[in-house]
């Protein structure tokens, strides 16, 4: 559950930073794809815009152990209103 929590995360974080003032956004699709699993040791979480649209904003995201290792890549849609 961290992991794509972490992913969520870190992909949200990009869609807000680019949110016009007084717009909202929520999670309204995500998928992940676990690579390997950690018992331990520190997660680091990438995420990026694939597509900003008016409505609908596309993004994708790693989840890496400490040593850059990945762990989980993830897709995710946003509605913004």
């Amino acid at each position: 559950g961290i992991i794509a929590t972490m992913a969520d995360e870190a992909m949200a974080h990009c869609v807000i930073s680019g949110l016009e003032e007084g717009k909202t956004t929520a999670t309204i699709e995500m998928n992940i794809r676990y690579l390997r699993g950690i018992s331990q040791g520190e997660l680091v979480a990438y995420g990026r815009v694939l597509r900003r649209g008016r409505t609908i904003i596309t993004t994708e995201a790693e989840v890496k152990d400490g040593n850059g290792l990945l762990l989980a890549t993830a897709g995710a849609s946003f509605w913004v209103g």
